[in-house]
């Protein structure tokens, strides 16, 4: 069983996980442990991850993913804990047939595409189709409801069965289509997974870590998602407590979306049309993180990151 924070090398939204160069008590490690079991085989009830059960207990799991790899009973693919849960428990279990490069990947999921979609649990994100009720939503505000995964090749022109929905994503990482098909995650994801890397996230000491990527990782969020032409938004002030004030140059702003949404997902507040100096209450939400997304036509042009502090 490979054990303990074997990530290939990859990126994907911007992020790469590496290797560590030393262990949790700071001795020089590959970053592999091999583990000998009596375990056949493994379900999803934590048991590889506890060395009286015939696992192995992780790293320190606030600065390291740990990822256990075996063979999963029951065709499970494996499965990821959430920010937030308990630590001696924290990390990935993944499928050996859907892990690694040594010839036992399984088609059609032999790219590490399964890998990439639980490291966005790990980060926070839902599947596409939420917490497991049909149509639930996975609070992405930028994702479409799925009513359950699609699996394998979606038929062309794959509609969702979920009322007011009219297609699915079936090509984001968040979905169980085959390998070759899953190729992006959405600003609003990505946005989600750097809020759990940020200084003050729940994964922020992750980045402390010395990796094996040939310099120390480095972590660097914009809030500018992409380019307005020559309409520049700002948002102040940060921290608010009682009103948010928005600032818009340039030309067009008159046509100016404004959507603003808690770090859970959930938009609390839009306005159709921002002017060019625009005003709104904040003194009844919740202390944490929002995000102001501007649009024009349809397109984000701005995605700012507002706390609210009480």
């Amino acid at each position: 069983m490979d054990e303990h924070n074997y990530l290939q090398k990859q990126s994907f939204a911007g992020l790469q996980f590496c290797l560590p160069e030393t262990d949790e008590t700071g001795l020089p490690t590959t970053g592999i442990v091999y583990y000998k079991t009596d375990k056949s085989e493994w379900s999803t009830d934590d048991a590889i991850k506890f060395k009286e059960s015939g696992g192995i207990s992780p790293w320190d799991t606030q600065r390291f993913l740990n990822i256990w790899v075996g063979k999963m009973a029951h065709g499970i693919g494996g499965y990821a804990q959430m920010p937030a849960g308990e630590a001696t428990t924290d990390g990935i279990v993944i499928d050996y047939q859907l892990f690694g490069n040594h010839s036992t990947e399984k088609q059609p999921y032999s790219e590490g595409k399964t890998l990439t979609h639980l490291v966005g649990n790990y980060l926070g994100l839902y599947s596409l189709w939420g917490t497991g009720v049909e149509c639930s939503d996975d609070k992405v505000y930028d994702t479409p409801i799925h009513n359950s995964p699609n699996f394998g090749v979606p038929s062309q022109g794959h509609i969702s069965l979920c009322a007011g929905y009219s297609g699915e994503m079936w090509m984001n990482f968040m979905d169980c289509t085959d390998d070759s098909l899953r190729t992006m995650f959405t600003q609003g994801q990505r946005e989600r997974m750097y809020a759990v890397l940020d200084k003050n996230g729940i994964r922020s000491k992750l980045l402390e870590t010395p990796v094996k990527c040939g310099v120390q990782a480095k972590f660097e969020r914009s809030t500018e998602s992409t380019s307005g032409g020559n309409i520049q938004v700002t948002a102040f002030p940060n921290p608010a407590s009682d009103m948010v004030f928005v600032q818009t140059i340039g030309a067009g702003q008159a046509d100016i979306r404004m959507d603003v949404f808690a770090h859970s997902g959930q938009r609390i507040l839009f306005n159709d049309r921002v002017t060019q100096d625009a005003a709104f209450e904040c003194a009844t939400w919740p202390n944490g993180l929002y995000y102001l997304v501007f649009s024009k036509e349809g397109k984000t042009i701005s995605t700012q990151k507002i706390s609210i502090l009480h």
